[in-house]
């Protein structure tokens, strides 16, 4: 099981904490369940005005391996942020250069590989969020993986070429003390089992180098 950590303080008083991307607040603690809503069509088309890419030391599985990590900023600022957030939580020995993998999972806390869609959040984390979804099936593509040699720091990544590929999202709620996760609309849409519908959001590209 992913451990997971907010990026300014651990949850200590569990075994399993949670990575906030760009979190600058602390853990707001459990979310209520979310309503079942219809799936949103005004979601801004995945073209980001800004993006966040690098590896977090401070999260990740047993060992303190960390997450890489790219954020996606659809809208941010003034209180107002929406993102796509892309959390890989396998460590750095794992096999990334041309490879593929699938995403199939149902909850936060068990994706090794982890696709958030976040909008209108008051901070740039998973408090607060008016809308939360995760990615429960699609395809990663590592088209390049490049880290400094034998080096796995906050500045060892050194170069990340990825593909997400038919993404299909569910709204959930995560309890951002336990990053437990309740689907929204459990057996009405985006079950895990298709051909139950999903938010689509099709399919995002990003590449990162380090600054000389």
């Amino acid at each position: 099981m992913p451990v997971r950590l907010t990026a300014v303080i651990a949850i200590m008083a569990i075994a399993a904490c949670g990575y906030g991307p760009g979190a600058d607040v602390v853990s707001d603690g459990p979310d209520e369940a979310a309503d079942c809503q219809p799936l949103p069509s005004d979601i801004p088309e995945l073209v980001p005005i800004e993006t966040v890419t690098g590896y977090d030391p401070e999260a990740g599985v047993a060992g303190d391996v960390g997450v890489i990590h790219h954020e996606a900023y659809l809208v941010r600022g003034d209180g107002r942020n929406s993102m796509l957030s892309f959390q890989d939580f396998r460590g750095p020995e794992a096999d990334r250069t041309d490879s593929t993998m699938a995403i199939v999972t149902s909850s936060y806390l068990d994706c090794t590989v982890c696709v958030l869609l976040l909008l209108d959040c008051p901070h740039e984390s998973l408090a607060g969020c008016r809308r939360e979804f995760l990615a429960v099936r699609g395809t990663v593509t590592f088209h390049d993986f490049q880290k400094a040699a034998d080096s796995w720091n906050v500045e060892g990544l050194e170069h990340i070429d990825v593909t997400l590929s038919d993404l299909e999202l569910a709204e959930v709620a995560i309890d951002t003390s336990t990053y437990a996760t309740v689907f929204a609309c459990e057996g009405e849409h985006c079950a895990i089992d298709p051909p139950e519908e999903c938010l689509d959001v099709g399919t995002y590209s990003f590449t990162y180098t380090a600054p000389p």
